[in-house]
């Protein structure tokens, strides 16, 4: 962009005319400095640690200075109820569950895997929804009235800085820009 951060390299694919030695998902220039995105995406809750212990692993196996780190990982898979749509009465209200899920899953095991060059986690799920619209004037033979209701989709985002980085404006800075860029979708 216009302050010299631009990406390097994705999945191997370097941007044109750039040089990148890495081996991680995703890497662009902060100010002349390299950021490398490590992502993962869990299949289960019992596989988050093991995918965190990788993520970070593979960010810190760079042995470069001036390199920092950040692990991404989408929880879609594990945190949605099985064969069931996320039932609420409104979308903030699903929102809000699935923030509380998340956080019950993810952050109990954030506090190991981050060290000082891990400049955080983001974390991301989607799970499909049922909002209750309103209840309809036709009664059921129980004799309650029918709801109407809204399929939707529920997309949440959560950062979680690491406050032994010395980077938090880095982190800062890639979150907003990638929750931009999608909300502008």
């Amino acid at each position: 962009d216009e302050r010299g951060r631009g990406i390097r390299r994705i999945d191997e694919i370097g941007a044109q005319g750039a040089i990148c030695h890495s081996n991680v998902d995703i890497t662009f220039d902060w100010n002349g400095s390299a950021v490398d995105f490590e992502c993962k995406r869990p299949r289960s809750q019992n596989t988050v640690d093991k995918r965190l212990k990788e993520a970070r692993q593979k960010l810190t196996s760079q042995n470069q200075q001036d390199r920092k780190g950040i692990i991404a990982l989408d929880c879609s898979t594990f945190i949605r109820l099985q064969e069931q749509l996320l039932e609420a009465d409104t979308a903030e209200g699903a929102e809000g569950f699935l923030s509380q899920s998340l956080q019950k899953s993810i952050f109990p095991m954030t506090k190991t895997f981050l060290g000082n060059t891990i400049l955080g986690l983001i974390v991301f799920a989607r799970v499909p929804a049922m909002i209750r619209e309103g209840n309809s004037s036709i009664i059921s033979p129980r004799g309650n009235p029918f709801t109407y209701v809204r399929l939707d989709c529920i997309s949440m985002w959560l950062a979680i800085p690491n406050f032994m980085s010395e980077s938090h404006n880095v982190f800062r800075f890639v979150f907003e820009r990638l929750h931009g860029a999608i909300h502008s979708n």
